[in-house]
């Protein structure tokens, strides 16, 4: 069961091990690496996880979240300024 970084009750501190993101993303591992090059999830805190795999934490992924969330906003803005129009 992947874990809910939307909850409120998991910690910041939460260790998200790849087998968590795969689920959380419904992908491959594969897919995780190019949700990571798409700038889609951030890069993994270290590869200290079972076997050397990536880990992250739920605060890494909320305050992703947040950084797209704001980088898309400034966009929308921009282009609101540029074109005085709504692009949807």
């Amino acid at each position: 069961m992947a874990i809910d970084i939307n909850e409120p009750a998991v910690l910041d501190s939460q260790i998200v091990e790849i087998e968590d993101m795969k689920a959380m993303l419904s992908c491959s591992r594969q897919g995780v690496t190019r949700a990571i090059h798409n700038f889609k999830i951030p890069q993994p805190m270290d590869s200290n996880g079972l076997k050397g795999t990536p880990r992250w934490t739920v605060g890494m992924m909320r305050k992703w979240n947040v950084f797209i969330g704001e980088k898309a906003l400034e966009a929308s803005i921009r282009h609101y300024e540029k074109t005085k129009k709504w692009r949807l």
